[in-house]
């Protein structure tokens, strides 16, 4: 066992110790799936499952930046319906178009994201036509397109009818 600012500075991140300290006190899991126990007064990490915590963080930001790098290269992953997450931000594989996004544009109110075509990597066009969902109609956006009613590819011909 170590104690919670040992763990802390291994696991290196942005989010300040209080943070962390106070994660331990609500009972939630602090570093990825690792709690914290408080002992003797002082809160204590299970030194082997944080390592072993680390060790998967790692290899997932590996594998995001692995993804990353294939979609720059117009390799694409998964199957239709899977979101995949890059080192940048993401992409929805859809029936022959994908929805992709950047996180700092989002997060920037720049892009919401755009639909690209899977046969020749250019920005598809989209049509809204279809009703709104009873939430965005009663409530607030559902923010999962449900006006959008066909994706079409100007570039090769490649479309789909929602």
């Amino acid at each position: 066992m170590i104690t919670l600012q040992e763990a802390y500075d291994r696991w290196n991140v942005c989010n300040s110790f209080e943070w962390y300290r106070k994660r331990a006190a609500s009972g939630r899991p602090v570093f990825g799936d690792v709690g914290a126990s408080k002992i003797g007064g002082r809160w204590m990490v299970d030194e082997a499952l944080l390592d072993h915590a680390i060790v998967a963080r790692e290899a997932a930001k590996e594998e995001r930046r692995r993804r990353g790098a294939d979609y720059q290269a117009h390799i694409l992953t998964g199957e239709d319906g899977d979101t995949i997450r890059t080192d940048w931000g993401g992409y929805r594989r859809a029936a022959g178009f994908h929805f992709v996004w950047d996180d700092q544009r989002v997060a920037m109110r720049h892009s919401d994201g755009v639909w690209v075509c899977d046969q020749c990597f250019k920005a598809a066009s989209s049509e809204y036509g279809r009703e709104e969902c009873h939430r965005c109609r009663d409530w607030s956006p559902c923010r999962g397109d449900c006006t959008l009613s066909k994706i079409y590819c100007a570039g090769c011909g490649t479309s789909k009818t929602m």
